[in-house]
């Protein structure tokens, strides 16, 4: 591999472009350090903190991986024990010509204390070796990208450290830790993505912290994985994962405002000023960033039309599932704190088309 590198740049080809050969054993975002620092000049400190990097990431697997090699060959030792004694006894003694009941062990004070002690030591030292990693893990990782998940019945908010706003979508860079504070709004939630990471309970009135990483572009789904009431099954959520050029052109559309159509003028109208018969205004408990809509209720639908599902991912957001959600969402999703606000045909219809130019 280093020969056929170093024959690449003798042929003038940049490192970046050289290493970017092997997808194998460089990642997305080694091959963006190493970019940057062809760019900026700084090509030596950048390596020397990619080695340090490398080398730091090499320790916590270390760390991992004895937590769980070392409890694993204990227990596969006390199964051989266990099982090997079993299959001796009952071989052994699997007829007897002694009549009356064998002697009884019961009080046997010494033999109790013994098997008491036994597994408390063998717990008390697996303890030592896995704790002080769970406890390593939950710290967060140098460099880690900052989320606040929020979930709520039955949706969940996903606020950025940059100011972006999303819900029931997580977006993130491939290659890169994202460090997750996760709060309730009124019940215990619990986050869960199967393939990024395991479960982590989301507990009113308490933060809790968990990191995820994908190490590949794509999506992940997501469940709540704890009964939060009627439609906890319908409360799910996305996770993107996108290269670090197009996580970056992500964030930047994302804090632009929402865009001003002209022709979807009427929908906006009826969402921001408009109180109809069932309920109160759109604007009351949706937020749009740059209007005067900050409601804090519901989903920031900012960038509505930029996401790919809604309704804590229950639906594809098209116009045919936007137009059923409105005319009842209570019968779209039970349980749903949106009520039927009784709204008209052509209200719907301009609703719909405001809703989806909001990119």
């Amino acid at each position: 591999l280093i020969e056929s590198v170093q024959a690449d740049l003798e042929q003038g080809m940049s490192l970046h472009d050289a290493l970017a050969r092997y997808p194998e054993t460089f990642s997305s975002m080694h091959l963006e350090i190493i970019r940057a620092g062809e760019t900026t000049g700084n090509l030596a400190v950048i390596l020397g903190e990619l080695n340090a990097h490398t080398e730091a990431m090499k320790r916590i697997r270390s760390r991992i991986i004895e937590a769980v090699a070392y409890p694993a060959v204990i227990a596969a030792v006390i199964f051989v024990v266990v099982e090997g004694a079993l299959i001796f006894i009952l071989i052994k003694y699997r007829q007897s010509n002694s009549k009356g009941d064998p002697k009884q062990l019961h009080g046997h004070t010494r033999l109790e204390l013994l098997w008491t002690a036994i597994p408390a030591v063998i717990l008390t030292g697996i303890a030592f070796m896995t704790v002080p990693v769970i406890f390593q893990q939950a710290q967060e990782a140098e460099g880690a990208l900052q989320v606040e998940i929020v979930g709520s019945q039955w949706w969940w908010a996903v606020n950025y450290d940059n100011g972006v706003v999303a819900a029931n979508e997580l977006h993130i860079p491939v290659d890169r830790p994202v460090f997750l504070s996760l709060k309730s709004e009124d019940v215990i939630h619990s986050f869960w993505v199967p393939k990024l990471a395991g479960k982590t309970d989301v507990v009113p009135g308490r933060v809790n912290t968990m990191t995820v990483e994908a190490s590949e572009p794509g999506e992940y789904m997501g469940q709540c994985a704890e009964y939060c009431g009627l439609s906890h099954a319908n409360m799910r959520f996305t996770v993107v994962a996108y290269e670090q050029d197009d996580y970056e052109q992500w964030v930047s559309d994302q804090q632009k405002p929402a865009e001003e159509d002209p022709a979807v003028a009427e929908g906006r109208e009826l969402f921001h000023t408009e109180e109809f018969a069932g309920g109160q205004m759109c604007a009351s408990c949706h937020a749009i960033e740059g209007t005067d809509a900050a409601g804090v209720v519901g989903p920031n639908l900012t960038h509505l039309a930029s996401r790919d599902r809604f309704a804590g991912s229950m639906f594809e957001l098209n116009e045919e599932n936007l137009r059923a959600w409105l005319e009842d969402p209570p019968a779209q999703k039970p349980g749903s704190q949106m009520p039927d606000l009784e709204l008209t045909d052509d209200q719907i219809s301009a609703l719909v088309e405001y809703l989806l130019s909001l990119n």
